[in-house]
Protein backbone atom coordinates (compact mmCIF):
# COMPACT_ATOMS: atom_id res chain seq x y z
CA UNK A 1 0.00 0.00 0.00
CA UNK A 2 2.94 2.56 0.84
CA UNK A 3 4.66 1.51 -2.19
CA UNK A 4 1.83 1.98 -4.18
CA UNK A 5 1.31 5.73 -2.56
CA UNK A 6 4.98 6.74 -3.13
CA UNK A 7 4.48 5.46 -6.45
CA UNK A 8 1.58 7.52 -7.48
CA UNK A 9 3.22 10.92 -5.70
CA UNK A 10 6.46 10.06 -8.20
CA UNK A 11 4.18 10.10 -10.84
CA UNK A 12 2.60 13.24 -10.10
CA UNK A 13 5.41 15.28 -9.09
CA UNK A 14 6.90 14.55 -12.83
CA UNK A 15 3.55 15.48 -14.40
CA UNK A 16 4.32 18.83 -12.79
CA UNK A 17 8.21 18.25 -13.33
CA UNK A 18 6.98 18.12 -17.18
CA UNK A 19 4.38 21.07 -17.08
CA UNK A 20 6.77 23.28 -15.96
CA UNK A 21 9.61 22.10 -18.29
CA UNK A 22 7.21 22.18 -20.99
CA UNK A 23 6.34 25.89 -19.70
CA UNK A 24 10.14 26.80 -19.90
CA UNK A 25 10.62 25.06 -23.12
CA UNK A 26 7.91 27.46 -24.84
CA UNK A 27 9.69 30.50 -23.24
CA UNK A 28 12.87 29.78 -24.04
CA UNK A 29 11.49 29.54 -27.53
CA UNK A 30 8.49 31.86 -28.54
CA UNK A 31 9.71 33.84 -31.43
CA UNK A 32 8.08 36.68 -30.14
CA UNK A 33 10.10 39.10 -27.99
CA UNK A 34 8.53 42.44 -26.13
CA UNK A 35 11.05 45.08 -24.96
CA UNK A 36 9.05 47.70 -22.88
CA UNK A 37 9.91 50.65 -20.87
CA UNK A 38 7.56 52.79 -18.82
CA UNK A 39 8.93 56.45 -17.53
CA UNK A 40 6.58 58.20 -15.15
CA UNK A 41 6.88 62.22 -13.86
CA UNK A 42 6.74 62.96 -10.73
CA UNK A 43 5.69 67.23 -11.08
CA UNK A 44 8.59 69.32 -10.55
CA UNK A 45 8.69 70.73 -7.11
CA UNK A 46 10.85 74.13 -8.03
CA UNK A 47 7.94 76.61 -10.23
CA UNK A 48 11.08 77.55 -11.95
CA UNK A 49 11.42 74.24 -13.93
CA UNK A 50 8.88 73.82 -17.17
CA UNK A 51 8.81 70.53 -18.67
CA UNK A 52 6.82 71.17 -21.72
CA UNK A 53 7.91 70.29 -24.56
CA UNK A 54 10.54 68.35 -23.92
CA UNK A 55 9.11 65.35 -23.99
CA UNK A 56 9.10 64.42 -20.22
CA UNK A 57 6.14 65.89 -19.25
CA UNK A 58 3.81 63.04 -18.91
CA UNK A 59 4.06 58.99 -18.48
CA UNK A 60 5.55 57.78 -21.39
CA UNK A 61 5.16 54.44 -22.79
CA UNK A 62 7.27 52.67 -25.01
CA UNK A 63 6.90 48.73 -26.42
CA UNK A 64 8.75 47.35 -29.48
CA UNK A 65 7.53 43.94 -30.80
CA UNK A 66 10.53 41.54 -32.81
CA UNK A 67 10.00 37.94 -34.08
CA UNK A 68 13.06 37.13 -33.35
CA UNK A 69 14.61 33.75 -31.88
CA UNK A 70 18.21 35.78 -30.55
CA UNK A 71 19.21 38.89 -29.48
CA UNK A 72 21.33 39.09 -33.18
CA UNK A 73 17.52 39.22 -34.84
CA UNK A 74 15.85 41.67 -32.81
CA UNK A 75 16.48 44.62 -35.67
CA UNK A 76 15.39 41.98 -38.58
CA UNK A 77 11.97 41.12 -37.57
CA UNK A 78 9.57 43.98 -36.42
CA UNK A 79 6.20 43.13 -35.46
CA UNK A 80 3.35 45.33 -37.41
CA UNK A 81 0.10 46.15 -36.97
CA UNK A 82 0.10 44.35 -33.40
CA UNK A 83 -2.14 45.48 -30.43
CA UNK A 84 -0.29 46.77 -27.69
CA UNK A 85 -1.86 48.22 -24.48
CA UNK A 86 -0.60 49.51 -21.30
CA UNK A 87 -2.65 49.32 -18.58
CA UNK A 88 -5.70 48.70 -20.53
CA UNK A 89 -4.35 51.83 -23.19
CA UNK A 90 -3.75 51.57 -26.55
CA UNK A 91 0.23 52.53 -27.67
CA UNK A 92 0.25 54.07 -31.46
CA UNK A 93 2.62 51.87 -34.11
CA UNK A 94 4.98 54.31 -35.11
CA UNK A 95 6.41 51.53 -37.68
CA UNK A 96 9.95 49.46 -37.54
CA UNK A 97 8.06 47.28 -34.46
CA UNK A 98 7.82 50.84 -32.08
CA UNK A 99 4.46 51.47 -30.19
CA UNK A 100 3.98 54.52 -28.40
CA UNK A 101 2.05 56.74 -26.10
CA UNK A 102 2.67 60.45 -24.98
CA UNK A 103 -0.32 60.94 -22.92
CA UNK A 104 -3.37 59.12 -21.14
CA UNK A 105 -1.36 56.96 -18.32
CA UNK A 106 -1.16 57.90 -14.88
CA UNK A 107 1.81 56.96 -12.97
CA UNK A 108 0.67 55.27 -9.45
CA UNK A 109 3.81 54.62 -7.14
CA UNK A 110 3.78 50.58 -6.63
CA UNK A 111 0.87 50.08 -8.47
CA UNK A 112 0.91 46.85 -10.99
CA UNK A 113 0.49 47.24 -14.71
CA UNK A 114 -0.47 45.00 -17.52
CA UNK A 115 1.88 45.23 -20.66
CA UNK A 116 -0.10 43.09 -23.34
CA UNK A 117 0.27 42.20 -27.16
CA UNK A 118 -1.59 40.70 -29.73
CA UNK A 119 -0.38 40.57 -33.05
CA UNK A 120 -3.30 38.51 -34.71
CA UNK A 121 -1.25 35.54 -35.71
CA UNK A 122 -3.10 33.35 -34.14
CA UNK A 123 -0.61 33.06 -30.63
CA UNK A 124 -2.78 34.39 -28.28
CA UNK A 125 -1.95 37.13 -26.10
CA UNK A 126 1.16 37.94 -24.82
CA UNK A 127 1.58 39.60 -21.34
CA UNK A 128 3.87 40.95 -18.93
CA UNK A 129 3.19 42.56 -15.44
CA UNK A 130 5.60 45.11 -13.99
CA UNK A 131 5.51 47.26 -10.69
CA UNK A 132 6.01 50.69 -10.90
CA UNK A 133 8.58 51.67 -8.51
CA UNK A 134 8.48 55.19 -6.81
CA UNK A 135 11.13 57.89 -8.31
CA UNK A 136 14.75 57.47 -6.56
CA UNK A 137 16.30 59.89 -3.93
CA UNK A 138 19.14 61.73 -5.57
CA UNK A 139 21.65 64.68 -4.46
CA UNK A 140 22.63 66.82 -7.25
CA UNK A 141 23.96 70.21 -6.55
CA UNK A 142 22.03 73.26 -7.45
CA UNK A 143 25.00 75.44 -8.77
CA UNK A 144 27.43 73.79 -11.19
CA UNK A 145 29.97 75.25 -13.86
CA UNK A 146 28.88 74.63 -16.92
CA UNK A 147 30.50 72.32 -20.14
CA UNK A 148 32.01 70.21 -16.38
CA UNK A 149 31.22 66.96 -16.30
CA UNK A 150 28.24 66.02 -13.37
CA UNK A 151 27.79 62.74 -11.41
CA UNK A 152 24.65 61.50 -10.04
CA UNK A 153 25.18 58.69 -7.41
CA UNK A 154 22.01 56.09 -7.26
CA UNK A 155 23.68 53.21 -6.05
CA UNK A 156 22.45 51.33 -3.01
CA UNK A 157 18.53 51.96 -3.71
CA UNK A 158 17.84 48.63 -5.54
CA UNK A 159 17.24 49.56 -8.87
CA UNK A 160 18.24 47.74 -12.24
CA UNK A 161 19.07 50.76 -13.87
CA UNK A 162 19.13 54.87 -13.91
CA UNK A 163 17.34 56.80 -17.19
CA UNK A 164 18.81 60.69 -17.06
CA UNK A 165 17.92 63.79 -18.47
CA UNK A 166 19.12 66.85 -19.06
CA UNK A 167 16.64 69.75 -20.49
CA UNK A 168 17.61 73.27 -20.58
CA UNK A 169 14.56 75.13 -18.23
CA UNK A 170 14.30 78.23 -20.75
CA UNK A 171 14.29 76.73 -24.01
CA UNK A 172 13.02 73.30 -23.13
CA UNK A 173 15.57 71.75 -25.26
CA UNK A 174 16.98 68.43 -23.82
CA UNK A 175 20.51 68.75 -24.24
CA UNK A 176 21.34 65.20 -22.91
CA UNK A 177 20.11 61.83 -22.19
CA UNK A 178 20.82 58.36 -21.94
CA UNK A 179 17.66 56.96 -23.24
CA UNK A 180 17.53 54.46 -25.70
CA UNK A 181 16.63 54.30 -29.17
CA UNK A 182 15.66 51.22 -30.84
CA UNK A 183 14.61 47.51 -30.11
CA UNK A 184 18.71 46.59 -29.62
CA UNK A 185 19.35 49.68 -27.22
CA UNK A 186 16.06 48.74 -25.24
CA UNK A 187 18.00 45.46 -25.07
CA UNK A 188 21.13 46.38 -23.53
CA UNK A 189 19.03 49.35 -21.33
CA UNK A 190 17.19 46.37 -20.00
CA UNK A 191 19.59 44.01 -19.58
CA UNK A 192 22.76 46.27 -17.96
CA UNK A 193 25.31 44.41 -17.31
CA UNK A 194 25.47 46.08 -13.94
CA UNK A 195 23.41 48.49 -11.45
CA UNK A 196 23.96 52.05 -11.82
CA UNK A 197 25.48 52.84 -9.88
CA UNK A 198 27.19 56.31 -10.35
CA UNK A 199 26.26 57.89 -13.55
CA UNK A 200 28.16 60.58 -14.94
CA UNK A 201 26.25 63.69 -17.28
CA UNK A 202 28.91 64.89 -19.96
CA UNK A 203 30.17 68.44 -19.60
CA UNK A 204 28.48 69.43 -22.94
CA UNK A 205 25.19 69.15 -21.48
CA UNK A 206 24.80 72.36 -20.14
CA UNK A 207 26.31 73.97 -22.89
CA UNK A 208 25.44 77.64 -21.39
CA UNK A 209 24.83 80.04 -18.47
CA UNK A 210 21.05 78.82 -17.88
CA UNK A 211 19.03 77.02 -15.37
CA UNK A 212 18.99 73.09 -16.44
CA UNK A 213 16.67 70.45 -15.12
CA UNK A 214 18.07 66.98 -14.14
CA UNK A 215 16.07 64.34 -14.24
CA UNK A 216 16.94 60.84 -12.85
CA UNK A 217 14.74 57.91 -12.75
CA UNK A 218 15.35 54.83 -10.98
CA UNK A 219 14.36 51.83 -12.89
CA UNK A 220 13.23 48.81 -12.14
CA UNK A 221 13.15 45.15 -14.43
CA UNK A 222 9.54 43.17 -14.26
CA UNK A 223 9.89 39.94 -12.95
CA UNK A 224 9.81 37.37 -16.63
CA UNK A 225 7.85 35.05 -14.17
CA UNK A 226 4.59 37.01 -14.83
CA UNK A 227 5.48 36.60 -18.74
CA UNK A 228 2.82 34.42 -20.79
CA UNK A 229 3.42 34.00 -24.39
CA UNK A 230 6.15 35.83 -25.25
CA UNK A 231 10.14 34.62 -24.86
CA UNK A 232 10.64 34.99 -21.75
CA UNK A 233 14.84 35.00 -22.13
CA UNK A 234 15.63 38.29 -23.98
CA UNK A 235 12.04 40.25 -23.68
CA UNK A 236 11.86 42.45 -21.04
CA UNK A 237 9.65 45.73 -18.84
CA UNK A 238 11.64 48.43 -17.54
CA UNK A 239 9.80 50.77 -15.20
CA UNK A 240 10.50 53.63 -13.09
CA UNK A 241 9.88 57.47 -11.79
CA UNK A 242 11.33 60.54 -13.09
CA UNK A 243 12.60 63.24 -10.71
CA UNK A 244 13.81 66.62 -11.51
CA UNK A 245 15.90 68.91 -9.80
CA UNK A 246 17.64 72.34 -10.31
CA UNK A 247 20.81 72.59 -11.53
CA UNK A 248 22.35 76.62 -12.26
CA UNK A 249 25.28 76.92 -14.42
CA UNK A 250 24.79 80.87 -13.96
CA UNK A 251 23.77 83.54 -11.11
CA UNK A 252 20.41 82.68 -10.80
CA UNK A 253 18.04 84.38 -8.49
CA UNK A 254 16.42 82.53 -5.49
CA UNK A 255 17.66 79.34 -5.95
Amino acid sequence: MRTALLGTVVLMATACDLEQAQNTLEGLTNPLVLEAIVIGVEPPEDDRISLEGSGFDSTLATVFLADARSVNDLENAPVTGATVKVNGTDLSHQGGGLYLIESGLTYVDNATWDVTAATGSGGGRAIGKATLPPAPNVTVPEQHSKNTPLDVALGGQGYDNALVVVIDSQTGDVTWSNEPEGIQEFYEFIFPDQGPGTITIPGDAFPDDSLYAVGVAGMKKADDATFENMNTVISGILTGKMKFAPVATAEIPQL
